[in-house]
């Protein structure tokens, strides 16, 4: 009865409140690097392209490696894709 809850869809509650907690963090740092440059839309296109670094890096994590392991390369993706993306815009907007 181990491991029964994870296996039984919570796996997948993991990774929901992982993509939740990960992308709320990036959308927040997109805004208040809007708000620290005074441009609000540019603002809102780095939280748009955090947001979606954070699902491609959640959909390489997942792809990557086999069911119970899965949990911690999406993490890991979920963290690594957006901060490399985000180092790369904000060295090229400067």
């Amino acid at each position: 009865m181990g491991n029964v809850w994870l296996a039984s869809g919570g796996a997948y509650l993991i990774l929901g409140l992982e993509f939740l907690g990960c992308a709320s963090f990036y959308i927040a740092l997109g805004f208040r690097m809007g708000r620290s440059m005074d441009s609000f839309g540019d603002g809102c296109l780095f939280a748009i392209c955090n947001l979606l670094l954070t699902a491609s890096g959640m959909a390489l994590g997942y792809w990557l490696a086999p069911y119970p392991y899965f949990l911690g390369t999406t993490f890991f993706g979920m963290l690594i894709l957006p901060a490399v993306g985000s180092h790369l815009l904000m060295r090229r907007a400067r």
